[in-house]
């Protein structure tokens, strides 16, 4: 997920391949159907002035899956996991303790292949630690921080070599923070390329995942030039557009997204005549905040609104998805690049259960169903965000069970 979003946190169209047809025969390539695993080797448990890590990072009961959990996953049908992994403590730890981190990682990746599940291996920075966060990482072109990051990526490169004839991938970097201009989107064309560069040199048949900069959308991917890289490569992109659909209820503090959190039950697909309805339950959720003042609740109100009239004079539906998704179609037309090589790495949308208020199954449903049918049509592998986890975006039905939600496996065309 983006930088501000790990600091926190229609219809449903025929599809050309039944995807359980396809988990039935396996006959399809890796990497068609997933989930992200964003607790295991993530969020490590930070020292106490957030300087570094606290050995063993990996150990706490939040990261751990609850027992079933993954036998759920294989039999809704989904055929791979992206394991989120923290290089900060990677970073961090040298000797027998980086090279037992090592062992950690290596035995995650062998005890999903066991379980018939492939595996893209995700290097997934976040900011609890600020000087580990990924804006840092990438902020010059040849720092000592960016070149630590390329040795980490040679390293584990040569530890998934071996199993290049496997179902894995790595996935070089999540979500470069850079490119929203032409000078820093040039420079991650030139890191991109170290980066490729450490890793094939390591391992010369391991797949490996790319992306864009901008936060690896869609306008970030398109940005880059493919022809230095081997088509031994999946180029991914993330996609949670509307994002105040797909992000209601989160707690941000940054820009626009501070709004999030009052937001929920908003319709999908959408049109201004739809602004009553909603705007009565915006209103109630601002001014149910005990604390805000009245005047900060009339001012929150009125700039909500006003984000709501936007989000609905936009009419998101599956049009609007289809016009993101051809901006691939031109990208790779342009490059001669297979479809199929085309991977989205992160798609999802907050929902209400338990504590989080955010978006009811209709809703929820619409957009799943609308994303992933322009994926799939396109013959475009996805993982959804994310299996477990705080927030409201979670496959997992509630945060203590290892049921999976039935509304978001529906609408993924997943077994029930």
């Amino acid at each position: 997920m983006s930088l501000s979003r790990r600091s926190m946190l229609g219809s449903v169209a025929a599809l050309a391949t039944s995807p359980r047809l396809a988990a039935a025969t396996d006959k399809l390539p890796a990497f068609r159907r997933g989930v992200s695993i964003h607790n295991v080797m993530n969020w490590a448990k930070a020292d106490d002035a957030k300087t570094g890590y606290q050995w063993p990072p990996f150990a706490t009961p939040q990261h751990q899956l609850k027992s079933g959990t993954l036998d759920n996953v294989r039999k809704a049908g989904f055929d791979f996991i992206r394991l989120t992994i923290d290089p900060g403590p990677f970073l961090f730890f040298d000797g027998a303790r980086r090279d037992e981190l090592d062992g950690q990682l290596l035995a995650q990746v062998q005890g999903l292949i066991g379980r018939g599940l492939g595996i893209v291996v995700d290097l997934h920075s976040n900011s609890q630690v600020a000087g580990y966060a990924p804006e840092k990482i990438t902020e010059a072109a040849d720092s000592p921080l960016f070149r630590s990051y390329l040795a980490l990526v040679g390293r584990i490169a040569r530890l998934l070599a071996p199993l290049a004839d496997k179902r894995v991938a790595f996935e070089l970097m999540n979500e470069p923070q850079w490119g929203w201009d032409a000078e820093s989107a040039k420079r991650w064309q030139a890191q991109l390329l170290r980066l490729y560069t450490e890793a094939r040199t390591a391992a010369p048949k391991l797949k490996l995942v790319l992306t864009g900069a901008r936060g690896g959308d869609i306008g970030g991917l398109v940005q880059v030039d493919p022809k230095p890289f081997d088509a031994n490569t999946l180029w991914s992109f993330h996609y949670y557009e509307p994002y105040l659909l797909t992000h209601q209820g989160v707690r941000s503090d940054v820009g626009q997204a501070r709004l999030w959190r009052y937001f929920s039950d908003l319709p999908y697909p959408a049109a201004p005549e739809f602004f009553d309805g909603a705007r009565a339950v915006l209103r109630a959720n601002v001014f149910a905040y005990t604390t805000l003042s009245p005047r900060e609740k009339d001012r929150t109100f009125n700039d909500a609104e006003r984000a709501l009239r936007e989000y609905l004079n936009g009419s998101p539906g599956r049009a609007r998805v289809a016009v993101d998704f051809a901006k691939l179609d031109v990208w790779t037309r342009q490059h001669d690049i297979p479809r199929d090589r085309l991977f989205m790495g992160e798609f999802g949308i907050t929902r209400t259960y338990g504590q989080y208020k955010a978006s009811p199954p209709g809703p929820l449903k619409n957009w799943l169903a609308d994303v992933r049918a322009e994926a799939e049509t396109r013959n475009i592998g996805w993982a959804l965000w994310a299996l477990s986890g705080y927030g409201g975006m979670s496959l997992i039905e509630t945060d203590e069970t290892t049921a999976l939600d039935k509304p978001t496996l529906t609408a993924l065309g997943m077994n029930i």
